[in-house]
């Protein structure tokens, strides 16, 4: 189905009538293809948290707003210099007795990753979660800085 045959054609109707037409038409496709249940709206509120990085001179801290995740349901690990973040918040009805796809609807996941401008220092990487906002500190490599030596010059 292509979006023209949606909109009814009545030229004399005025350019209200027209928008009217058009807004009905976005409805009835945005319902036919997504389903009522995924809406773009929908999927917005489902898609996870928030997440800010913000780079300092001497590492990164990432915050990641996760209310209502439990944070033993919250995991954070790097590898090859990717930092991941993953949650999963349960209902309350939530048990190990629902099948899978109940459990898919009772529950909210995410997954974020996070690749990293500078080398980062992966074995000192630090998370902490209070009052539902989630803080990693990520520390950058320190620059090893080349020394500069003078070497006096003998006259033999």
């Amino acid at each position: 189905m292509t979006f023209h045959t949606l909109i009814e054609r009545r030229p004399m109707r005025g350019a209200h009538a027209a928008r009217q037409d058009a807004e009905r038409a976005l409805r009835n496709f945005n319902t036919q293809v997504t389903g009522p249940a995924l809406h773009p709206k929908a999927w917005l509120a489902r898609s996870g948290p928030t997440v800010r990085a913000v780079e300092n001179e001497v590492d990164y801290v990432v915050t990641a707003e996760v209310p209502g995740y439990v944070p033993e349901d919250v995991e954070v690990f790097v590898e090859d210099g990717v930092l991941t973040v993953k949650g999963l918040r349960k209902a309350a009805d939530w048990s190990d007795e629902l099948s899978d796809e109940e459990k898919d609807a009772k529950s909210d996941r995410f997954e974020r990753r996070i690749r990293f401008n500078a080398e980062i220092d992966e074995k000192a990487v630090g998370a902490t979660c209070k009052h539902g906002l989630l803080t990693v500190t990520v520390p950058k490599v320190a620059e090893v800085k080349p020394e500069v030596r003078s070497i006096p010059v003998h006259t033999v």
